[in-house]
């Protein structure tokens, strides 16, 4: 009966057009197309970049997935493309084995080693519209808050669940990043001269990451997987080696980051979905390998941001987040006829960050900023400096089943301190209240 019901023509352009919504492809017999938010921007650096990309589906072969794309910028006139293959060796394990070749021009303020395809449960990510505004606007110049560099990259990976719910990923990757910014850094174990500046570097890096999601809800769609949600803590552990000497690399270092998430339910308050992140990188390393805390300049709503913190703001090699969102279902709102009968529901986040950085990491920053700049004192990045940074906020989601609305305060930081002697320009003012919005199914 399901199958006949799919094939009305009716029935059938609506699953289309939600599978083109949810997932952002356009499915063709074998091939997809897309994903189609991606295939049109425009930036300071690129022009006009218009992006065709596809991949190959479940009815082309169960087990083999390819995907790529290419794309051009009218101004910078330089091409752009990723070509990745994966092979699910183990179903029933999720048992994958990759390799993938990328080169484009990518953002420090956003990186793509922890928002891109290599996702640490889901292998196959959908694009999100702040990614795709991310494109959008003034990349390079205004204090250079979002630092685009050119980023090529090479890397192979394999991933299992060595349990039921627990997945053990392998990344072995060589990347070179060239910035567009005035960039400098010191090579390691050398002295501080102008004979031992470089403003560009190649790193190889060796990733291992754990996953552990105990009674979470997998989504399966053909050859691609999600995860979907757990009443109990999901678990992360992700630890980075870089190999001086290896294919390359210049940089040895270390980083390590952890998060605990965990949905709880408080009776008929509604529930609360908390998440701790920490990192901590020992290394002496040039700050785009240091822990980049992402912000949202974007009027595009981001759970994984802090939304009131500006692109680029903060820096670390150690810190510790909290992030709270609480859903009070239909505690307040059901109670008023308007609200209730569109089945709106109000909701409340808070997000509280504290980081660190060493002084011996600041130093080498500092000193190699100022000799490419030719400008003494300037420095390179903000920090967090005594008390935790902390941002509020409130909101309605579930309007018209897919609208979410977020009134945000920044409660601390809220002047731009040193300004004169740091790179953010001080016309990137502070804002102490936002509101921002993001499209989601509710179900």
């Amino acid at each position: 009966m399901i199958d006949t019901i799919k094939n009305i023509p009716t029935v059938k352009t609506y699953v289309n057009v939600l599978d083109i919504i949810i997932n952002g492809y356009w499915q063709r017999e074998k091939i997809d197309i897309g994903p189609y938010l991606y295939s049109y921007a425009y930036n300071n650096i690129e022009g006009h970049r218009p992006r065709l990309g596809l991949r190959t589906n479940a009815r082309w072969h169960p087990r083999w997935l390819l995907q790529g794309y290419i794309a051009y910028g009218t101004k910078d006139k330089e091409f752009k493309y990723n070509a990745e293959i994966n092979y699910i060796f183990s179903p029933k394990r999720w048992g994958v084995i990759g390799i993938q070749s990328n080169e484009d021009l990518d953002l420090l303020a956003i990186d793509r080693t922890d928002y891109g395809t290599q996702n640490l449960t889901n292998y196959f990510t959908n694009p999100t519209l702040f990614m795709v505004a991310s494109r959008f606007g003034s990349l390079l110049g205004f204090g250079d808050l979002l630092r685009p560099y050119r980023h090529t990259i090479r890397r192979a990976w394999i991933g299992y669940d060595i349990l039921p719910s627990v997945n053990q990923k392998f990344l072995f990757q060589n990347r070179t990043v060239i910035p567009l910014f005035d960039f400098g850094y010191y090579q390691q174990g050398k002295e501080q001269t102008a004979a031992n500046l470089k403003d560009r570097f190649t790193v190889t890096e060796f990733v291992g990451e754990t996953t552990i999601f105990i009674g979470a809800t997998i989504g399966s769609y053909g050859n691609r997987r999600t995860l979907l949600g757990s009443k109990k803590p999901i678990v992360r552990f992700r630890y980075t080696l870089g190999l001086s000497g290896v294919l390359g690399g210049e940089i040895a270092y270390q980083k390590m980051e952890g998060s605990f998430e965990h949905n709880v339910r408080l009776g008929s308050l509604g529930r609360t979905r908390y998440k701790i992140s920490v990192g901590y990188v020992p290394s002496l390393v040039p700050y785009p390998l240091l822990i980049n805390h992402l912000g949202n300049n974007k009027p595009i709503y981001n759970k994984n941001a802090f939304n009131m913190m500006r692109s680029f703001e903060f820096v670390s090699d150690r810190f510790i987040s909290l992030q709270l969102f609480h859903r009070f279902e239909g505690v307040f709102l059901n109670r008023i006829p308007l609200l209730r009968k569109i089945s709106a529901r109000a909701i409340a986040t808070a997000n509280i960050m504290y980081g660190s950085i060493r002084s011996k990491n600041l130093q080498s920053n500092l000193n190699a900023t100022s000799a490419i700049t030719g400008m003494n004192s300037v420095r390179p990045f903000s920090f967090i400096e005594k008390e935790p940074y902390v941002e509020v906020g409130y909101g309605v989601e579930n309007l018209f089943k897919f609208i979410r609305v977020d009134f945000l305060h920044r409660i601390n930081y809220l002047e731009n301190k040193n300004e004169n002697a740091n790179l953010l320009d001080s016309r990137s003012t502070i804002s102490r209240f936002s509101v921002k919005v993001l499209a989601q199914l509710n179900f």
